[in-house]
């Protein structure tokens, strides 16, 4: 079992967090592909896997050297910090229009075919004043259907019986059309 002097041990404490502190401004300092595939970069992983081997050494003979032992363990927690952050920056990096955008489901059928320039947009989602949802091509009816179902016959007629039912049983199959979330 190698000894080791104090003078080794000092020296190669400073050499690992050196080695760890210049990575870890290359890292911070330059875009990630540059910083990979410069040659300081690679120079400085080299040493650090070094040190980390040094480091390890010292752990296994440091005996009762509580001091060193410490010492030796919180560099090399650092050393493995600063490379797996390397490990991780050379792993392949999705592209940023992967990213996938949440989809626009428009509420009402009525809102894709107002305005053929809007879907897709907020605007299509949006639901617009009743006067500028009138149809100029006679789509009236639909609207009256709708305000009947809604609020009942207009002009205060009694209906038969027949009538409420074939009523309800048209506004069940409206609500079938409808979303519900």
């Amino acid at each position: 079992m190698h000894t080791y002097t104090a003078e080794e041990t000092k020296e190669a404490f400073d050499v690992a967090r050196n080695s760890i502190e210049l990575l870890s401004t290359v890292f911070s300092s330059f875009p990630q592909q540059d910083a990979l595939q410069d040659d300081l970069t690679n120079t400085l992983v080299q040493q650090c896997y070094q040190s980390q081997h040094t480091i390890q050494r010292f752990v296994e003979t440091a005996g009762d050297n509580e001091a060193m032992l410490l010492e030796a363990l919180t560099v090399n927690d650092e050393i493995q910090k600063v490379l797996s952050r390397y490990e991780e920056m050379k792993k392949p990096v999705a592209p940023a229009h992967a990213e996938q955008e949440p989809l626009a489901i428009p509420i009402a059928a009525e809102a894709e075919h107002e305005d053929a320039t809007a879907v897709g947009s907020e605007e299509a989602l949006v639901r617009k004043p009743a006067g500028s949802r009138a149809k100029p091509d006679g789509d009236d009816g639909m609207l009256d259907d709708l305000d009947e179902m809604i609020f009942g016959k207009k002009g205060g007629d009694s209906s038969s019986s027949q009538e409420d039912a074939d009523g309800a049983q048209k506004q069940d199959m409206k609500k079938d059309d409808l979303i519900n979330l």
